[in-house]
């Protein structure tokens, strides 16, 4: 319990406080960020809180109660050295964008996170790979530091929470998922609600993008291996956006032949973005090759290159795990 003493005594001492959230934001990030945030403004009095969620905000999580209070671009941070800097879901320092440098900055720094390959990079790292999201760790923080949680605060951990879990159905939901998901409702979440924004109220562009990248999909060593591949083009024929693309991965891995999943994505930049997703064999590992990381199950890697090279590259390794 030393080191939540130690957090507590540091939020005290910080007037300025930066939370941060990884680039390419997704449910899990953006809920646990806004919800710290929250916490931290009900809970500490006089604190000058500023929260970044870098690039546009999906539109399934714009219901989020103080979701307007984020900062989008770096043109709106105007302090240059935050008394404390807090980390969310950033499994490495990369992950934070154009945000790094100025998290390095801090006089102090708060690294939370429950990707197993986290390298620990802060003055206090709260890493805890057995938990399905970083909303269920920062709700655990948050009982153990022994904070009020607000009506606000439970509703976006619980949307983090069922983000990360496709809606409790992935095999990091637990009992301990399900206990903390049931004190959130008590707390005022209201799940129905919030099931109905993030799965019931997606737009149709992103039917389009998919039912075309699924009916694109390549089945390979005996459909051991499902993928699919999206650039630019594809997107902007649809309208469709980056987010649009979520849930892909684990549509092509539900195929009951299908060991390793995953969308190859053209990114803004023209890099080669990897999703992928399995059934029982480690993607972290594969990932931690080329720079990435993430879950056992579900992990990430990018290839500044074209799809066409990183595929070569990439495809090759893939193979070499399922037919280990």
């Amino acid at each position: 319990m030393e080191r939540y003493k130690q957090i507590i005594n540091k939020i005290e001492e910080a007037k300025n406080i930066l939370i941060v959230s990884h680039i390419g934001p997704d449910g899990d990030t953006i809920g646990s960020t806004v919800a710290l945030a929250t916490l931290i403004c009900k809970n500490f009095a006089n604190k000058n809180v500023h929260f970044v969620i870098q690039h546009k905000i999906p539109d399934v999580y714009k219901f989020l109660p103080n979701i307007n209070k984020a900062i989008l671009t770096n043109k709106e941070i105007t302090i240059s050295c935050y008394d404390l800097a807090i980390a969310i879901d950033c499994a490495t320092k990369n992950r934070m964008g154009y945000i790094e440098k100025i998290f390095d900055k801090a006089k102090f720094k708060i690294n939370i996170d429950h990707h197993i390959t986290n390298p620990q990079y802060a003055d206090i790292n709260i890493i805890d790979g057995n938990l399905s999201s970083c909303g269920e760790l920062v709700f655990d923080i948050a009982q153990k530091m022994k904070l009020k949680i607000s009506t606000e605060a439970a509703t976006c951990l619980y949307t983090a929470i069922l983000a990360d879990t496709g809606a409790f159905r992935y095999s990091n939901t637990t009992a301990n998922t399900f206990r903390c998901a049931s004190q959130l409702v008590e707390l005022g979440a209201n799940s129905h609600e919030i099931y109905e924004y993030c799965f019931e109220k997606r737009p149709i562009e992103m039917f389009k993008i998919s039912a075309k990248a699924i009916n694109d999909a390549k089945f390979l060593e005996d459909n051991k291996i499902a993928y699919t591949v999206v650039d630019r083009n594809m997107l902007k024929k649809f309208n469709a956006l980056d987010e649009h693309l979520e849930g892909i991965p684990e549509i092509l891995r539900q195929a009951k032949s299908v060991e390793i999943s995953f969308v190859l994505k053209e990114t803004i930049k023209n890099e080669a973005k990897f999703s992928f997703r399995s059934k029982t064999l480690d993607v972290s590992s594969l990932c931690a090759q080329f720079g990435g990381g993430g879950h056992k199950l579900a992990a990430g890697c990018i290839l500044k290159t074209s799809l066409e090279e990183a595929l070569k590259i990439v495809l090759p390794e893939v193979k070499k795990l399922v037919k280990k």
